[in-house]
């Protein structure tokens, strides 16, 4: 819309400047004869009159024709979406607040949508998360050189709706990095980093609200060799594997990224998302 505008301007202008005398246009404008003074009103009006189309063609571009459950019709821009509550600007300029539930369920999306392209353009500030790691299914095993110690780990997500917006059905794809310990490995910096993928949909996110979610758990383990055993390479008699973070992306139902986020930043650096291997998101998911 802003270059069919600037395109709209540019050919007032030049209507304006050929609808001169050709004597006028090949003059130089000197405003202290009356004819210069006369080329001076004449350009001054008409691009006057450009700007001011400018501005009404873009009012009127931010304009939405909402229509009531009883098949009322308004027209009016989206000025701010506060709970159930959606703030409007009609065209005359009058501001008003009204519940979102009194339009058609077309509009109802309409004004979802509208919100939820807000929390995208604000990424950063939208959502905040605090998580925390998850142990579980604890078993040691034994053999006559060492002992291995196997659980399962994930992480318990929460996040935060930091707007006053109500955020609905919200798709979180998330990756888990493991670092995975190779006992009798000389040099650890060459340990495998794997990943695993999992998705969650949460349904609603209320204005200075938070959700929880649990991810899927992985397995890990811990090789410590029992006294008088050592490896041949100098390795360390203990290793365990790690749980290196997550990273995750939100989306609103209808596609855009609105956040992306990782425990651990620099996971983000050295690591590429992985597309291939997510999932599609579930309602619910993840494991207790």
């Amino acid at each position: 819309m802003e270059g069919v505008l600037t395109d709209f301007v540019i050919r007032c202008s030049f209507l304006c400047a050929v609808s001169l005398p050709p004597h006028y246009r090949t003059k130089s404008l000197d405003l202290r004869s009356r004819q210069g003074f006369g080329r001076f009103r004449l350009l001054t009006v008409c691009l006057s009159a450009a700007l001011l189309a400018t501005r009404l063609l873009a009012a009127d571009a931010d304009l939405h024709d909402f229509t009531d459950q009883q098949g009322r019709t308004l027209k009016a821009e989206i000025i701010n979406v506060i709970g159930q509550e959606v703030s409007l600007q009609r065209a005359d300029g009058e501001n008003f607040k009204v519940k979102i539930s009194i339009f058609s369920s077309a509009d109802q999306d309409f004004i979802r949508q509208w919100a939820l392209k807000e929390a995208a353009d604000a990424k950063g500030d939208a959502l905040t998360f605090v998580t925390s790691t998850l142990d579980s299914n604890n078993t040691t095993s034994q053999s006559s050189n060492q002992t291995i110690q196997r659980w399962l780990a994930g992480f318990k997500v929460t996040l935060t709706n930091q707007s006053s917006m109500e955020l609905q059905k919200l798709h979180v794809d998330y990756q888990l990095f493991k670092h995975e310990a190779v006992p009798g490995a000389a040099d650890p910096s060459t340990d495998p980093v794997t990943r695993t993928a999992g998705s969650f949909t949460l349904d609603l996110v209320p204005p200075n609200g938070d959700q929880t979610f649990v991810t899927t758990k992985i397995p890990l383990s811990s090789y410590a060799l029992n006294a008088g055993y050592t490896w041949a390479s100098g390795a360390n008699r203990m290793v365990s594997d790690d749980l290196l973070g997550i990273w995750l992306r939100v989306y609103a139902d209808n596609g855009d990224l609105i956040q992306e986020w990782c425990s651990r930043p620099g996971l983000m650096k050295k690591e590429k998302w992985d597309d291939g291997s997510l999932k599609k998101p579930v309602a619910g998911g993840g494991e207790d």
